[in-house]
């Protein structure tokens, strides 16, 4: 089970692009379009934030549905004993993550 499914997902990415809204807008008031140097970094260190965590919430749900896939197929079963769950941490492009993985041993 990963990080995310101990709460509802939709809720976080609602709260993801409501951040992105809410960055938007402040960059896109009248009164800071000013073209500088200051007003360029921010857009991209606000998206970049952003997409980091956007990617980050995909890839640990990605994980999370790959391992359950193949923890309930019919190949596992026939081949594999569950072992134990282990909590596992990477570095990515988009900052580290954790998740849980499934252990297997030979039946």
């Amino acid at each position: 089970m990963s990080i995310l499914s101990h709460f509802n997902k939709n809720t976080y990415l609602n709260s993801l692009a409501s951040l992105f809204d809410e960055t938007l807008q402040r960059i896109a008031e009248p009164h800071l379009q000013v073209n500088t140097l200051d007003h360029y970094v921010d857009l991209m260190e606000s998206t970049a934030k952003i997409t980091h965590e956007l990617g980050r919430s995909l890839l640990m749900d990605a994980l999370h549905k790959m391992d359950e896939n193949y923890r309930n197929s019919e190949i596992r079963k026939r081949y594999y004993y569950v072992k134990l769950v282990r909590e596992r941490t990477l570095i990515t492009i988009f900052g580290q993550i954790r998740f849980k993985r499934t252990i297997y041993e030979d039946k």
